[in-house]
C-alpha cells in the first residue's frame, strides 16, 4: 500500500514526521482544514509511515508484508461514514474497543484512523470519549474533519489539533499540470485545490457565476431557489450565501453592524445543514435567498 502525497501538503508532511521522529506524537489528533485538502490522503501516508516506515528493518519488513491492497493492515482499522445518511454509527466505534484490545501483529503501533470524524452520531462519539480516556500503549488515534468545531469538546480537549493548509503556489502549479485554464482564479473562488477539480468536473464554476448574477438581478427567491437548488448541494450553495456576505462586509465596514446578524444566521443554518438529518432542499434555500433580500 502506497499513498500519493499531493505537493502542497508538503510542509503538514514533514510536520508530522518530526513529531514521530522526536517520539512527540500524541496518542489522539485531528488533522482538520478545509474540505478539499487531501487531509484523508495525508492521513493514510501517516499511517503507513507509523507502521511500515518506522523501527527496525526487519519489523519494517514484517509490516510491510503484512499490508494488503484491499484488506489493509491489520494494526490499522479505518472508519468512515455509511449509509444514506452518511454517518458513523455507534456499533462502529464499539469495534475500536476490541481492536486496541489486541496484541498488534508486528509489535508496533496500533492505529485507529476516523475519516469525517465530526459524522459521529451522539452515541458513537460518547463511546469514542470513553476509549480515549485510556487508549492503550503504542496506539494511535487520527481523526480527520473539516468541521471539527462539530466534534464534542471532550473529544477536541482530548486530541491534539493539527491544522491542515495548502502552499497555494504548489497548489496553482498542481492545477495547472492537471489542465485547469485561470488556476490561481479558480482556487480563490474554490478555497482548495481538489475542490477546483470537483467544481470543475461538476460545473460549478458556471453555476457559482449564475447564482451571483441572479442575486444581483433582485430575482425573486422562489425562483432562484427553484432553478438552483439540484445544480449543487446545498451546503455548497450557502458557503457560497456566506463567503459573497462576508466580501460585502470586508469592502463596506459601515455595513458590518446591520450585516453581522445575517451572518451569524448562515453560520448557524450551516452548521444545522451538515447534521445527518433529511432537509426539504428547496424550502430551505428559499428561506436563506428571502434573508438575503432583505439586506440586499
Amino acid at each position: 500500500m502506497t499513498t500519493a502525497l499531493y505537493p502542497w501538503l508538503e510542509s503538514s508532511w514533514q510536520t508530522l514526521v518530526r513529531r514521530v521522529g522526536a517520539n512527540q506524537l500524541p496518542h489522539a489528533l485531528v488533522l482538520c482544514g478545509q474540505q478539499g485538502l487531501g487531509k484523508v490522503q495525508l492521513a493514510q501516508a501517516l499511517v503507513y509511515y507509523l507502521l511500515c516506515d518506522c523501527g527496525v528493518a526487519q519489523q519494517r519488513d514484517k509490516n510491510q508484508h503484512l499490508w494488503h491492497s484491499e484488506a489493509g493492515h491489520p494494526d490499522c482499522l479505518h472508519l468512515a461514514p455509511q449509509g444514506k445518511l452518511e454517518i458513523i454509527k455507534v456499533d462502529s466505534v464499539r469495534e475500536v474497543t476490541h481492536f486496541i484490545s489486541q496484541t498488534a501483529h508486528a509489535q508496533g503501533y496500533r492505529v485507529v484512523l476516523i475519516e469525517q470524524a465530526e459524522r459521529m452520531n451522539v452515541a458513537a462519539a460518547n463511546a469514542l470519549l470513553k476509549v480515549l480516556e485510556e487508549p492503550g500503549e503504542r496506539c494511535c488515534f487520527i481523526l480527520v474533519s473539516s468541521h471539527p468545531e462539530q466534534l464534542l469538546p471532550t473529544i477536541r480537549s482530548r486530541c491534539q489539533t493539527v491544522n491542515i493548509t495548502a502552499d497555494t503556489q504548489r497548489a496553482i502549479d498542481w492545477l495547472t499540470s492537471q489542465g485547469v485554464a485561470q488556476a490561481a482564479e479558480k482556487l480563490a473562488i474554490a478555497k482548495t485545490p481538489l475542490a477546483v477539480m470537483q467544481w470543475q468536473e461538476a460545473g460549478w464554476f458556471e453555476v457559482y457565476e449564475n447564482l451571483r448574477q441572479a442575486l444581483k438581478q433582485h430575482q425573486e427567491p422562489t425562483t432562484i431557489a427553484k432553478q438552483f437548488v439540484d445544480q449543487a448541494p446545498l451546503p455548497t450553495l450557502l458557503s457560497w450565501l456566506i463567503g459573497w456576505l462576508s466580501e460585502v462586509i470586508r469592502h463596506q465596514p459601515q455595513r458590518v453592524t446591520q450585516l453581522q446578524p445575517l451572518l451569524g444566521q448562515y453560520y448557524q443554518a450551516y452548521q444545522d445543514v451538515l447534521k445527518p438529518i433529511s432537509l426539504n432542499a428547496q424550502l430551505q434555500l428559499e428561506d436563506w435567498l428571502i434573508r438575503w433580500r432583505q439586506y440586499f
